[in-house]
């Protein structure tokens, strides 16, 4: 596997989220735990393919987070986010 610079990881991450930012408009779409997600889905040759994808999606996620929560959502094994205590209902 290549190893990305980081001025390369920053570019394209700032690139995804400047391409992305209409997303923003559907507050509910991010309030899952994306750390939890990838665990749970993220495992497949074709995802490994995808790894530096997937992980800018991942940066992107938790950005988009911190801007609209406040925090990044990390839950508990009872899906309760881990800084509000409030239950995440993931919406696949």
């Amino acid at each position: 596997m290549k190893k990305n610079k980081i001025n390369t990881i920053l570019k394209d991450l700032v690139q995804l989220v400047k391409d992305d930012m209409d997303e923003l408009k559907n507050k509910d779409f991010w309030s899952y735990d994306r750390s939890k997600f990838i665990s749970r889905y993220g495992v497949d040759e074709l995802d490994k393919k995808y790894s530096y994808d997937i992980d800018l999606e991942t940066l992107k996620t938790m950005i988009f987070q911190i801007h609209l929560y406040n925090h990044i959502i990390h839950t508990d094994d009872e899906n309760k986010d881990t800084r509000t205590n409030k239950i995440i209902e993931e919406r696949l």
